[in-house]
């Protein structure tokens, strides 16, 4: 089985949901370490910003400060990024690493990533080149996983039937469109979803 691991949620705590809002773990000490303002992040993650490449990425981040007049560089802004929000599941890690070991799945990334929090995140966690065959993210594709072409581009890639891949995901939007295409799925909650791929 090819099994597709989201990030944001499954394999790194990102964030929560609660009464319709959403908290990023990494945002929590943002004001005071930065003088940055949470709520005024939206206008910069978006989804084309993760389809930029660096240089296009670095624009937008220089973009947002100038416009909420915040006194930071790009440099320093995506650092405390990165650096913050790359916090792992070790539940769901474990399990993966178990997984691999014995040979049971063979382990793909699909998330919509950024191309600089990817690259972090690699060089944070170097197993991952070993455990991960392939990483499909919205950078690398040119699409974002609310888009069935996602998708299409990974079953393409992966020269492997719908059924004999598997989605872990918390979005349920990403879930219902590979499942549309026949890709199993397994809508994530925590690590105790996980025995549903056997």
């Amino acid at each position: 089985m090819h099994v597709l691991i989201d990030l944001d949620n499954v394999l790194l705590n990102s964030f929560s949901r609660k009464d319709g809002q959403t908290f990023f773990y990494w945002t929590q000490n943002l004001k005071k370490d930065l003088g940055v303002e949470p709520k005024t992040l939206g206008q910069l993650f978006t989804k084309d910003f993760l389809l930029k490449g660096p240089a296009e990425l670095y624009a937008s981040v220089n973009k947002y400060l100038a416009y909420n007049s915040i006194p930071l560089s790009a440099d320093t802004f995506v650092n405390y990024w990165l650096e913050h929000d790359s916090n792992l599941n070790t539940a769901v890690w474990t399990w993966v690493w178990d997984n691999y070991n014995l040979k049971k799945h063979t382990f793909h990334i699909a998330s919509d990533q950024a191309c600089l929090r990817m690259d972090y995140l690699l060089n944070k966690f170097p197993m991952w080149r070993d455990v991960f065959k392939k990483l499909f993210t919205s950078y690398s594709l040119g699409v974002c996983k609310n888009n069935p072409l996602f998708f299409q581009k990974v079953l393409s890639e992966l020269g492997a039937p719908a059924d004999e891949v598997c989605l872990i995901d918390d979005n349920r939007e990403n879930i219902t469109i590979a499942a549309q295409l026949n890709i199993k799925t397994i809508l994530f909650t925590d690590s105790t979803v996980l025995h549903q791929i056997f």
